[in-house]
Protein backbone atom coordinates (compact mmCIF):
# COMPACT_ATOMS: atom_id res chain seq x y z
CA UNK A 1 0.00 0.00 0.00
CA UNK A 2 1.21 3.50 -0.71
CA UNK A 3 1.97 5.90 2.15
CA UNK A 4 -1.16 8.03 1.75
CA UNK A 5 -3.40 4.98 1.57
CA UNK A 6 -1.84 3.69 4.79
CA UNK A 7 -2.39 7.09 6.43
CA UNK A 8 -5.99 7.07 5.20
CA UNK A 9 -6.63 3.64 6.76
CA UNK A 10 -4.95 4.75 10.00
CA UNK A 11 -7.12 7.88 10.23
CA UNK A 12 -10.34 6.10 9.31
CA UNK A 13 -9.90 3.37 11.88
CA UNK A 14 -9.07 6.01 14.51
CA UNK A 15 -12.18 8.04 13.63
CA UNK A 16 -14.52 5.11 13.31
CA UNK A 17 -13.46 2.94 16.25
CA UNK A 18 -14.86 -0.53 16.86
CA UNK A 19 -18.26 -2.15 16.62
CA UNK A 20 -21.30 0.12 17.11
CA UNK A 21 -24.98 -0.07 16.26
CA UNK A 22 -26.46 3.34 17.11
CA UNK A 23 -30.25 3.51 16.60
CA UNK A 24 -30.03 6.92 14.86
CA UNK A 25 -27.31 5.88 12.42
CA UNK A 26 -28.88 5.18 9.01
CA UNK A 27 -25.83 3.03 8.21
CA UNK A 28 -26.83 0.59 10.94
CA UNK A 29 -24.26 -1.69 12.54
CA UNK A 30 -20.66 -0.80 11.73
CA UNK A 31 -17.21 -1.93 12.76
CA UNK A 32 -14.14 0.15 12.00
CA UNK A 33 -16.44 2.24 9.80
CA UNK A 34 -17.53 -0.69 7.63
CA UNK A 35 -21.31 -1.05 7.55
CA UNK A 36 -23.11 -4.37 7.55
CA UNK A 37 -24.44 -3.65 4.06
CA UNK A 38 -20.94 -2.86 2.76
CA UNK A 39 -19.51 -6.05 4.24
CA UNK A 40 -22.35 -8.14 2.82
CA UNK A 41 -21.78 -6.66 -0.62
CA UNK A 42 -17.98 -6.88 -0.48
CA UNK A 43 -17.98 -10.52 0.67
CA UNK A 44 -21.15 -11.49 -1.21
CA UNK A 45 -22.85 -12.69 1.99
CA UNK A 46 -26.61 -13.16 1.68
CA UNK A 47 -27.40 -14.13 5.28
CA UNK A 48 -27.50 -11.05 7.58
CA UNK A 49 -26.89 -13.17 10.69
CA UNK A 50 -23.68 -14.59 9.20
CA UNK A 51 -22.71 -11.12 7.98
CA UNK A 52 -23.27 -9.57 11.42
CA UNK A 53 -20.96 -12.15 13.00
CA UNK A 54 -18.37 -11.39 10.29
CA UNK A 55 -18.78 -7.68 10.99
CA UNK A 56 -18.28 -8.09 14.73
CA UNK A 57 -15.06 -10.04 14.07
CA UNK A 58 -13.72 -7.73 11.35
CA UNK A 59 -9.96 -7.15 11.66
CA UNK A 60 -8.13 -3.95 10.80
CA UNK A 61 -6.45 -5.71 7.86
CA UNK A 62 -9.84 -6.82 6.51
CA UNK A 63 -11.24 -3.31 6.94
CA UNK A 64 -8.15 -1.87 5.23
CA UNK A 65 -8.75 -4.06 2.20
CA UNK A 66 -12.36 -2.86 1.95
CA UNK A 67 -11.23 0.77 2.31
CA UNK A 68 -8.67 0.26 -0.42
CA UNK A 69 -11.01 -1.45 -2.88
CA UNK A 70 -14.34 0.12 -1.99
CA UNK A 71 -13.33 3.72 -1.36
CA UNK A 72 -9.73 4.64 -2.24
CA UNK A 73 -9.87 3.02 -5.68
CA UNK A 74 -13.49 4.04 -6.29
CA UNK A 75 -12.60 7.74 -6.02
CA UNK A 76 -9.29 7.26 -7.88
CA UNK A 77 -7.51 8.72 -4.87
CA UNK A 78 -4.11 7.73 -6.25
CA UNK A 79 -4.41 10.45 -8.92
CA UNK A 80 -5.55 13.16 -6.52
CA UNK A 81 -3.07 15.62 -4.97
CA UNK A 82 -1.55 14.75 -1.58
CA UNK A 83 -4.01 15.44 1.22
CA UNK A 84 -6.91 15.84 -1.20
CA UNK A 85 -6.71 12.08 -1.80
CA UNK A 86 -7.34 11.28 1.86
CA UNK A 87 -9.98 14.00 2.35
CA UNK A 88 -12.02 12.81 -0.65
CA UNK A 89 -11.63 9.11 0.24
CA UNK A 90 -12.81 9.85 3.79
CA UNK A 91 -15.85 11.65 2.36
CA UNK A 92 -16.51 8.51 0.31
CA UNK A 93 -16.50 6.39 3.47
CA UNK A 94 -19.04 8.69 5.06
CA UNK A 95 -21.29 9.40 2.09
CA UNK A 96 -20.36 7.04 -0.74
CA UNK A 97 -17.80 7.37 -3.55
CA UNK A 98 -20.16 9.05 -6.05
CA UNK A 99 -21.17 11.71 -3.52
CA UNK A 100 -17.53 12.38 -2.65
CA UNK A 101 -16.56 12.81 -6.30
CA UNK A 102 -19.62 14.98 -6.98
CA UNK A 103 -18.73 17.22 -4.04
CA UNK A 104 -15.14 17.49 -5.31
CA UNK A 105 -16.48 18.42 -8.75
CA UNK A 106 -18.76 21.09 -7.28
CA UNK A 107 -15.82 22.63 -5.47
CA UNK A 108 -13.83 22.55 -8.72
CA UNK A 109 -16.72 24.15 -10.63
CA UNK A 110 -17.15 21.35 -13.15
CA UNK A 111 -20.16 19.20 -14.01
CA UNK A 112 -20.88 16.94 -11.03
CA UNK A 113 -21.40 13.63 -12.77
CA UNK A 114 -19.65 11.52 -10.11
CA UNK A 115 -16.88 10.43 -12.48
CA UNK A 116 -13.27 11.53 -12.21
CA UNK A 117 -12.89 12.06 -15.95
CA UNK A 118 -10.58 14.28 -18.00
CA UNK A 119 -12.44 17.55 -17.28
CA UNK A 120 -12.26 16.98 -13.52
CA UNK A 121 -8.62 15.90 -13.76
CA UNK A 122 -7.74 19.05 -15.67
CA UNK A 123 -9.58 21.22 -13.14
CA UNK A 124 -7.51 19.63 -10.35
CA UNK A 125 -4.43 21.33 -11.83
CA UNK A 126 -5.89 24.83 -11.46
CA UNK A 127 -5.71 25.15 -7.66
CA UNK A 128 -3.05 24.30 -5.17
CA UNK A 129 -3.81 21.25 -3.01
CA UNK A 130 -4.03 23.50 0.07
CA UNK A 131 -6.58 25.83 -1.57
CA UNK A 132 -8.59 22.84 -2.76
CA UNK A 133 -8.52 21.29 0.72
CA UNK A 134 -9.74 24.52 2.24
CA UNK A 135 -12.67 24.64 -0.19
CA UNK A 136 -13.44 20.95 0.39
CA UNK A 137 -13.38 21.49 4.15
CA UNK A 138 -15.92 24.34 3.89
CA UNK A 139 -18.09 22.29 1.51
CA UNK A 140 -18.05 19.27 3.79
CA UNK A 141 -18.81 21.37 6.84
CA UNK A 142 -21.85 22.77 5.02
CA UNK A 143 -22.79 19.29 3.75
CA UNK A 144 -22.86 17.88 7.29
CA UNK A 145 -25.08 20.69 8.51
CA UNK A 146 -27.45 20.17 5.58
CA UNK A 147 -27.79 16.40 5.99
CA UNK A 148 -28.34 16.61 9.74
CA UNK A 149 -30.67 19.62 10.02
CA UNK A 150 -33.87 18.54 11.76
CA UNK A 151 -32.98 14.85 11.52
CA UNK A 152 -32.07 12.19 14.09
CA UNK A 153 -28.52 12.19 12.66
CA UNK A 154 -28.05 15.63 14.23
CA UNK A 155 -26.71 13.74 17.27
CA UNK A 156 -23.60 12.92 15.20
CA UNK A 157 -22.92 16.47 13.94
CA UNK A 158 -20.39 17.48 16.60
CA UNK A 159 -18.40 14.28 16.05
CA UNK A 160 -18.51 14.70 12.26
CA UNK A 161 -17.28 18.28 12.53
CA UNK A 162 -14.49 17.26 14.91
CA UNK A 163 -13.52 14.52 12.48
CA UNK A 164 -13.24 16.78 9.47
CA UNK A 165 -11.38 19.41 11.46
CA UNK A 166 -8.74 16.89 12.51
CA UNK A 167 -8.67 15.46 8.99
CA UNK A 168 -8.26 18.95 7.54
CA UNK A 169 -5.25 19.65 9.77
CA UNK A 170 -3.66 16.29 8.89
CA UNK A 171 -4.23 16.64 5.16
CA UNK A 172 -3.10 20.27 5.05
CA UNK A 173 0.29 19.14 6.36
CA UNK A 174 0.43 16.71 3.46
CA UNK A 175 -0.63 19.35 0.95
CA UNK A 176 2.16 21.64 2.14
CA UNK A 177 4.63 18.76 2.08
CA UNK A 178 5.52 18.87 5.77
Amino acid sequence: MNVNLLKFVELITEFEGGYVNHPDDPGGATNKGITLETLMSYRNIKDPVVALENLRNLTIDQAAEIYKEGYWRQVNASILPPGVDIFVADWAVHSGPKTAIRQLQRVLGVVDDGSLGPVTREALKEDSPSALLHDLYIARHTFFHEISYGKPTRVFLKGWLNRIHKLYLETMEMAYGT
